[in-house]
């Protein structure tokens, strides 16, 4: 049989209509979060410091009848950056977005007696205060223009809840980002707003390709699932947050770890 017509294909989908903004889109979990939601009918907004690698996660997103992806370089620890890119999607969609992943992030790993200011304050910048700055000015957007809808999520880390060697500046981003999301879902609930953080544990993606094997093989032992995660298990998670089938859902966190933690 044919398929049907294209609106109705979309309408189908779990995200038709919606604008999504992805901080570190260019790869990884932020790629495949991009990737998730555009399946499911989202125009998605790709933000990177890594221009040539957001060109290819807009690349490779599905395109449907009523979704239209884009691009631009954000240095998400600048709030005049920031700034000027939500300008800039609003002009490009005429609405705000009434979806946002904050998954950029970095690490910088030094032991604790050996870390120096500069490696401590550069982690913190970039995964705390730019999650942050990004939050506060889509929100912002979110309120004046009464989007009822809105949806949150940050990308936290397991490092945050349970500490990991090496990570002191990591970590405490991540444990930041949790205490933020949680502020955030209590000042936003009004507003129509629901926030979220998700704790990966140890996902395959480039921030972990330059962990050693030896390393890897021991932290695989200690996950009950026996194996690492994929970036598309994070992408999923997020998904359902940021749809309307987690309506009742503000202010959680959700661990992706395969039983890391327990």
């Amino acid at each position: 049989m044919p398929p049907g017509p294209p609106k109705m294909a979309a309408a189908g989908r779990l995200l038709a209509g919606r604008l999504a903004l992805v901080t570190g889109g260019a790869s990884g979990i932020g790629r495949a979060v991009c990737q998730a939601l555009a399946a499911e009918g989202a125009s998605i907004v790709v933000t990177d410091l890594n221009n040539h690698g957001a060109q290819e996660t807009t690349d490779s997103l599905s395109k449907h009848a009523d979704n239209k992806h884009i691009n631009y370089s954000l240095d998400v620890a600048s709030g005049q950056e920031v700034q000027k890119v939500l300008e800039c999607i609003i002009s490009e969609y005429k609405k705000p977005p009434c979806i946002l992943v904050n998954s950029a992030g970095i690490t910088s790993d030094e032991f604790l007696l050996k870390m120096d200011e500069e490696t401590f304050d550069k982690v913190i910048e970039v995964n705390l205060k730019g999650t942050f700055l990004v939050t506060q000015a889509v929100a912002k957007v979110m309120v004046s223009q009464r989007v009822t809808n809105g949806s949150i999520v940050n990308l936290a880390s397991i490092s945050g809840k349970i500490g990991n060697l090496g990570q002191a500046n990591y970590a405490a981003s991540k444990a930041g980002v949790e205490g933020l999301t949680r502020t955030c879902a209590r000042e936003l609930a009004r507003f129509g707003v629901r926030c979220n953080a998700v704790l990966p544990g140890f996902i395959q993606t480039p921030m972990t390709d330059a962990v050693p094997e030896k390393v890897l093989e021991k932290v695989k032992k200690q996950i009950p699932l026996a194996r690492f995660g994929k970036p598309s298990d994070v992408a999923d998670v997020i998904t359902f947050l940021v749809s309307d089938r987690s309506s009742y859902v503000t202010g959680i966190s959700i661990e992706v770890t395969g039983g890391l933690s327990m």
